[in-house]
């Protein structure tokens, strides 16, 4: 159906004559309304059940099938066709009958045109709104069942995030009541005996204080920054990367007298601009993951070098490793590896570690280091010349970034 036509109306009667008046008095009265014509009902069901019409007009009186029983398989066909049939004049019964069967109107013989035209505008007006009370009851049903898939897809994410909630607040319970327990239980120690306690006890529980306060502090340091970025909070500024890799090496030499760091930087200029508390802190987790997963005598690597466009930092131990499968789920938050499940940890370090490096437009990943052992690495975008390397230069940011922290 084109776009200027609005309607398409099949006229059902035995006369050709009569047919030919109908179809010429719509044509001229209402031009943008298509007519069909069937010389009998065998030949307009035939029609029906291959198109769609919005209002059919048929006499009554036709020989095999009459317009009553076309109208009964019309309303089967398609229900929602309003049907005008034409019946003779005095042919009361018949129009009673016509009108219990479901007609939509009766015209008399001999017809009124203006009579004619205005039925059948009236069906037309019939069917238009009845196919957009369907189209709105459609439109209605998809918007509830969109509405209803939303509740549910919002319901399962609430429940999944009060059962992330629960865990993490579990996890963080248990970690925090871990360093405080090794803190108080010294602490107390110290206090009540401490002048009493053989040297080498004093300073294994000193020790275990500095172990616990650096645990506790690591922990906290990284829910602070991890809440922070999640609300966006993003600052930037000039880096010398390795000032502040030497910062974070020496940070974890004040709580770890054995471990060795060694600090490798193989490229000339190392500056560039990152958030220096986000980068200072997944410094700070890759250092003491491996520290903690790695044989007392192995020393840590840390490697700066320059790919293109970025710069890469690679923090390498001797540990034990991490299986292939498992090397990207181990920055999924609360993972734990199998591997390491005999460690202290609530596995939020690496979680925290890829939020931060992504929020610097960085990246990063895990694979096996040559020898045994990891190999962290993580990338920052390379900014030429950001910072001045002369003996003049001002206080190093990272250096400053530490000693607050």
């Amino acid at each position: 159906m084109s776009a200027d036509v609005v309607a398409r109306v099949l006229l059902v009667d035995d006369d050709p004559a009569l047919l030919d008046a109908l179809s010429e008095a719509l044509s001229l009265r209402l031009p943008s309304v298509v007519t069909d014509a069937s010389e009998g009902a065998q030949a307009a069901l035939a029609r029906l059940k291959v198109a769609e019409y919005d209002a059919i007009i048929s006499d009554i009186k036709m020989p095999g099938m009459d317009g009553i029983q076309l109208l009964s398989h019309a309303r089967e066909l398609s229900p929602d066709t309003p049907v005008v049939l034409i019946t003779g004049h005095g042919q009361t019964d018949l129009a009673i009958q016509a009108l219990r069967a479901g007609a939509f109107d009766l015209i008399q013989k001999p017809l009124d045109r203006d009579y004619f035209v205005a039925a059948l505008l009236r069906a037309l007006e019939m069917k238009r709104l009845k196919r957009e009370n369907q189209a709105q009851q459609a439109a209605l049903l998809e918007h509830a069942d969109t509405l209803e898939r939303k509740v549910q897809e919002r319901t399962a994410d609430l429940e999944q995030a009060l059962r992330a909630k629960d865990e993490f607040l579990s996890l963080v319970s248990h970690e925090l009541r871990n360093p405080m327990t090794v803190i108080m239980g010294n602490a107390e120690a110290l206090h009540r005996h401490g002048d009493r306690l053989p040297a080498e006890d004093r300073a294994a529980a000193l020790t275990d204080l500095r172990h616990g306060t650096k645990r506790l502090m690591q922990l906290i340091e990284n829910l602070l920054v991890m809440a922070k970025a999640e609300y966006g909070i993003q600052e930037t500024e000039p880096v010398l990367l390795d000032k502040l890799i030497d910062a974070e090496a020496s940070w974890h030499r004040q709580f770890s007298s054995t471990r060795v760091v060694n600090v490798h930087v193989e490229v000339a200029a190392t500056g560039t601009v990152c958030n220096p508390t986000h980068v200072g802190l997944v410094l700070r987790n890759l250092i003491g993951n491996a520290d903690k997963y790695s044989p007392a005598a192995e020393a840590i690597d840390v490697f700066l070098t320059r790919q293109g466009d970025e710069f890469v930092i690679s923090v390498c131990d001797r540990g034990r490793g991490i299986p292939a499968r498992e090397q990207e789920l181990v920055f999924q938050p609360f993972y734990r590896s199998r591997t390491t499940a005999d460690v202290n940890g609530m596995g939020i370090g690496l979680a925290v570690c890829r939020k931060l490096v992504g929020l610097n437009q960085g990246r990063i990943w895990l694979s096996d280091r040559s020898g045994g052992g990891s190999e962290f690495s993580f990338s920052l975008p390379a900014e030429p010349a950001v910072m001045s390397t002369d003996s003049d230069a001002p206080e190093l940011v990272g250096q400053s970034a530490v000693s607050a922290s």
